[in-house]
């Protein structure tokens, strides 16, 4: 074999070994500098909403109010299932009955999971008459009504229910 055929090999193994060593010094400097980390991000407690009321609520009948419960389940709900939006808001007449023992919020999804409305938290013996959508879904578009449950204090997680139904668009 004469000389110049062995130093192709050898070469070969420097420019791969160069171009590996690049590599890496690239992915560092990337993870390093975009802020990559493995750390969870925070949790921020919701707020408890202002407009939450004491009681249980005189709800109007053909609104679809019932009980949300099923065996397993830490906590009890009412919910309109009857979703008629009018000026950008809904009512809803979300409550938590006096026997629960967590706190609740009412979260509206639609089907590509975007927020559509949030509630703050309310707690046992309370109820929200109406939610404010910060986007309004389309007439008869499907969406999901998502009860989040916390444990007081600690904001660990006590379950969810969800409720699907369609948006009623009213003038």
């Amino acid at each position: 074999m004469t000389r110049a055929k062995r130093k192709q090999p050898m070469n070969l193994i420097y420019i791969l070994s160069g171009v590996c060593i690049a590599l890496l010094i690239a992915t560092v400097l990337i993870l390093l500098f975009t802020g990559s980390s493995s750390e969870p991000q925070a949790f921020t407690p919701p707020p408890f909403d202002e407009a939450a009321t004491k009681g249980t609520p005189s709800v109007p009948a053909g609104m679809g109010w019932s009980e949300i419960y099923k065996d397993g389940m830490s906590f009890r709900a009412n919910l309109c299932g009857e979703i008629r939006i009018r000026d950008g808001k809904a009512k809803v007449y979300f409550t938590s009955p006096e026997s629960n023992t967590l706190w609740m919020k009412l979260r509206v999804v639609n089907a590509k999971g975007e927020i559509l409305a949030e509630s703050g938290l309310i707690r046992p013996g309370e109820y929200l008459e109406e939610i404010a959508f910060d986007q309004i879904p389309q007439h008869n578009e499907r969406i999901t009504l998502r009860i989040m449950s916390y444990q007081p204090e600690t904001y660990y997680s006590g379950g969810a229910a969800s409720l699907n139904t369609v948006a009623q668009l009213e003038d």
